[in-house]
């Protein structure tokens, strides 16, 4: 089992955007989603070790360390710690 940590706040996938350019339409993301998914597509590769891709069925187990916003009073600051208040909305709390 290959496990691997990519440090730093993960960030939400962007909707993509579109762009015309003459007749043709380029797709592309924003550019913090982009960076984003290059650091995670490193730590794979370098937690793969110049492997092979895996084949077959995966399993897959995400484990996200959230930062308590600032915003927090002290009960609630105190809530999140204790793992009694989680996250509720996406990657934000």
């Amino acid at each position: 089992m290959n496990n691997f940590v990519v440090d730093g706040q993960p960030v939400a996938k962007g909707r993509p955007r579109f762009a015309r350019v003459g007749r043709a339409v380029w797709t592309y993301g924003p550019a913090k989603t982009v960076s984003y998914e290059q650091q995670v597509s490193w730590a794979a590769k370098a937690a793969m070790l110049g492997a092979s891709p895996l084949l077959g069925p995966l399993e897959l187990c995400v484990t996200l360390y959230m930062q308590i916003p600032v915003s927090f009073s002290k009960i609630k600051r105190a809530r999140a710690i204790a793992g009694d208040l989680r996250p509720t909305s996406k990657l934000t709390w």
